[in-house]
């Protein structure tokens, strides 16, 4: 094989597993959002739903903050098998390639590059390791004021702090109109 090639060849592969440990490092990276809801349902009512939402979900209150109406609740995030296979998949992948490349660099080493790929499952272990966390969820239920205005349906303004897949699950499972 051309010399060229060759270090282009390995240079592109080593891009790829820069950003195969970049995208298996943003795997555990936090993704809270902070947004603003609007219910048709009154403060009471849609605080007992969100009361036992989060209780349904395994969450509990963690603090309660009458001064503000702020409500924390605590909870296990899980991580996800399917997740920590394709994260060890990819790695395998990506270490395979860098072996064939390092296997046409070093011909006299021979096929012992291959060794490396068994590095390819410490990919899932991070993520397994890193994804189980307590996970926060804060929120408060208000009346709406002159900003939501007269004409609206909206009869209770929801603020919550969470993580974007919570936030989603909680949109599917309580009608809310979002906020600007």
């Amino acid at each position: 094989m051309d010399r060229t090639t060759l270090i282009s060849t390995f240079f592109l592969t080593l891009l790829m597993l820069i950003g195969l440990v970049f995208f298996i490092r943003a795997s555990v990276k936090d993704r809270t959002e902070v947004l603003k809801m609007g219910s048709i349902k009154a403060v009471d009512v849609l605080e007992q739903d969100l009361r036992q939402y989060f209780d349904d979900r395994s969450y509990t209150v963690k603090s309660l903050d009458r001064d503000r109406d702020l409500i924390t609740w605590e909870g296990l995030m899980q991580p996800s098998l399917p997740l920590a296979i394709l994260l060890s998949f990819l790695a395998t992948i990506g270490l395979f390639c860098l072996s064939l490349v390092l296997l046409l660099a070093v011909p006299a080493v021979g096929p012992s590059w291959f060794a490396v790929m068994l590095f390819a499952p410490a990919a899932g272990s991070f993520y397994w390791k890193r994804a189980e966390r307590m996970e926060e969820v804060s929120y408060r239920v208000l009346e709406p004021g002159k900003t939501v205005g007269e004409a609206s349906e909206v009869k209770s303004l929801l603020s919550i702090s969470a993580h974007r897949d919570e936030i989603l699950s909680l949109q599917q499972a309580l009608p809310f109109q979002e906020l600007v």
